[in-house]
């Protein structure tokens, strides 16, 4: 990768953005606009066209489907490799999914109607978005036989390892009403399997916080999913 300097001089942190030839990246430069992600933080809306798309920079976003009886299921996790509002360069111009910012942190955004003029003519660009696009289908298709198959302890730690990896934080700040949502359970079964992870020392909570306290052994207690994954995006995308 390369370390473009975006406008305030600073080294891009975003993977697709520091893959880019120079020339390319140079192109992009004056279109992109340093913003802060704000926890909680709405970035897309089901079924509302995509004003923007963001290249991240530090923090995680949540993909969330909800469905009609109110039940929501996290549907994958992105982090400084890749950027939210994959929709855009697919051309349907809006999402089935809602963006929710979990780890605050920052972006580069662009208007979603330059981005795809710039997925037209913009070589390095296209080859870049279409790996990250490769990579989310490999995290979403793993993420449905994870849930069909693996316990929800090692759910649990292939999900903490993830968020680790996306915010570069040791911290999730997330209630275990949260993570139930994200993994498609009951409060009462990640407060168990939390608790577990705690008791081996793998994990501390307090405050609406869950701490990685070991992160070798928390690797140790995750499912085959998480490395197979990782392994993919760092064949697509660079490490991560």
């Amino acid at each position: 990768m390369t370390n473009h300097p975006h406008s305030n001089g600073q080294a891009v942190h975003n993977h697709i953005l520091a893959s880019l030839l120079p020339g390319d990246f140079d192109r992009l430069k004056a279109h992109l606009e340093p913003v802060e992600l704000a926890l909680h933080e709405d970035l897309l809306e089901p079924g509302k066209p995509a004003e923007f798309v963001h290249f991240l920079e530090s923090g995680m976003v949540s993909l969330i489907i909800a469905l009609k009886d109110g039940a929501t299921t996290e549907v994958g996790l992105v982090g400084n490799e890749g950027l939210v509002g994959i929709a855009v360069p697919l051309g349907g111009g809006q999402s089935t999914f809602e963006a929710v910012v979990q780890i605050p942190g920052y972006a580069l955004r662009m208007r979603a109607a330059g981005f795809r003029d710039e997925m037209e003519t913009n070589a390095s660009l296209r080859n870049a978005v279409l790996n990250f696009m490769q990579a989310r289908l490999i995290q979403v298709s793993q993420l449905v036989a994870c849930n069909s198959h693996h316990s929800l302890r090692q759910r649990l730690a292939r999900w903490l390892l993830m968020a680790n990896d996306c915010g570069k934080s040791h911290d999730v700040v997330l209630s275990h009403e949260y993570v139930a949502m994200m993994l498609a359970v009951q409060r009462s079964t990640v407060s168990l399997a939390v608790g577990e992870l705690k008791d081996a020392g793998v994990v501390s909570t307090g405050h609406g916080r869950i701490t990685i306290v070991d992160r070798k052994r928390l690797e140790n207690e995750a499912c085959e999913c998480y490395e197979a994954v990782k392994h993919e995006y760092q064949r697509l995308l660079g490490p991560v």
